[in-house]
């Protein structure tokens, strides 16, 4: 193989590794941003509904807008227990990408 084609090969190759390594990490932090956001107390409406998160991200509380409170149960290991309305009911998502 000629060296000249040879070196503009490893350039390319190299080129590309970097470009993946900043897609890696453009995507890493695009989701952590997208889960962190109810990862803290926080409070987030959405059609109505007002969800009130705990610090590892679960929703505790969702208040409907005529006023129906739902609270919601979790275990020490924090596995879903139950709710205030119907235990059977499944569990409601660790980090919900709400945007108000």
């Amino acid at each position: 193989m000629n060296k000249r084609l040879k070196n503009i090969l490893v350039i390319i190759f190299f080129l590309l590794l970097i470009a993946a390594i900043i897609a890696i990490g453009i995507y890493s932090q695009k989701t952590t941003s997208i889960n962190s956001k109810a990862n803290v107390n926080s409070v987030r409406k959405v059609n109505g509904i007002t969800y009130y998160f705990d610090a590892m991200g679960r929703v505790r509380k969702t208040v409907t807008s005529s006023g129906f409170v739902t609270y919601y149960y979790y275990d020490a290991a924090g596995n879903y227990i139950g709710n205030s309305n119907s235990p059977t009911k499944p569990p409601p998502p660790r980090t919900t990408p709400i945007s108000n």
